[in-house]
């Protein structure tokens, strides 16, 4: 009897056992096909760094004004970004993205050579690079496509290393507020201007590609509300951080390629009033282009010439 007893316990311990492998079994098989479906939904990116990427960064040296040591990526003048601005870029540097993630958070600076109307020799690098974070990035057959936005601004101090990935020192960018009243004027006078020219550009149909979403005020209001939204400088006034904003979103949304000094003046000046004004010459001069449009459409010939006025 106690023979027949343990053969009968063997036997039961044996089905559970093998029971529950098989749902063990079953619920790894599953989880791999859930998580196959989730990398093809997602086009097959790489989801364990890019977690790390999303998530804030705390910047802490750079947050209080000490230098910091970042990896730094040249790209051409007219690939730069500027605060609240988000770009994707083709990159065959697989480490370096990923030293980017692992040592920084994601977090680089973006730098570019001046041109020569800037420096007077176009191989001087700018002082002053874009403060970007890695938000997405995609492995593909021969690089990684990165998704990246600007968050601020940083000053290059020195040059840390050039192999086999450049990396600087560098400080959070600070700027002199200048005068706020006249900011605030000139604030006024851009919005002014952008609901002008936004007319102008639907009355002649330029720029709008069919869609009201993409007139120029509309691409001013989005990227205000992105550069507000992204800066991680620490304003003492909340005058100078809407102000601020509005300087950057004017650049941004004007984004043809004949304003692309403007956006790299904008880039390295490090006065607020400043760039505000020059915001306002780069909507001046976008309503005298529109003028000449005007005119030429009308058949008209003017007497002096706009662009020297």
């Amino acid at each position: 009897l106690v023979c027949g007893k343990s053969d009968i316990m063997g036997s039961i311990t044996c089905s559970i056992t093998t029971r529950h492998r098989v749902q063990h079994c079953s619920l790894i098989f599953l989880t791999i096909i859930i998580y196959f479906l989730l990398l093809a939904a997602d086009g097959f990116a790489i989801p364990s760094k890019l977690s790390q990427c999303t998530r804030e960064a705390p910047l802490f040296s750079l947050l209080n004004s000490k230098t910091e040591t970042l990896h730094l990526c040249l790209i051409a003048s007219s690939l730069v970004i500027l605060p609240g601005e988000t770009a994707t870029f083709f990159s065959r540097e697989i480490k370096l993205a990923e030293e980017c993630v692992d040592d920084h958070q994601g977090i680089f600076a973006m730098g570019t050579l001046a041109p020569e109307e800037l420096s007077g020799d176009s191989n001087d690098l700018l002082k002053v690079s874009s403060l970007c974070r890695i938000k997405q990035f995609e492995y593909t057959d021969d690089g990684i496509l990165l998704t990246v936005r600007s968050i601020g601004r940083v000053q290059l101090e020195s040059l840390e290393r050039t192999y086999p990935f450049m990396k600087v020192h560098c400080s959070l960018m600070t700027e002199d507020h200048g005068d706020l009243a006249k900011g605030n004027l000139v604030a006024d006078n851009i919005e002014i201007f952008m609901r002008k020219l936004t007319r102008s550009e639907e009355k002649l149909e330029i720029d709008t590609r069919g869609e009201d979403e993409f007139t120029l005020l509309k691409r001013y209001k989005k990227a205000y509300g992105q550069a507000l939204e992204s800066d991680i400088t620490k304003y003492e006034l909340r005058t100078v951080e809407l102000l601020t904003a509005i300087s950057w979103a004017v650049f941004t949304a004007l984004d043809d390629p004949e304003f692309q000094n403007y956006r790299l003046r904008a880039l390295d000046w490090d006065n607020l009033y400043e760039r505000l004004k020059l915001a306002q010459y780069a909507l001046r001069e976008k309503e005298l282009r529109l003028c000449g449009v005007c005119m030429k459409l009308e058949n008209v010939t003017p007497e002096d010439n706009w662009y020297d006025n």
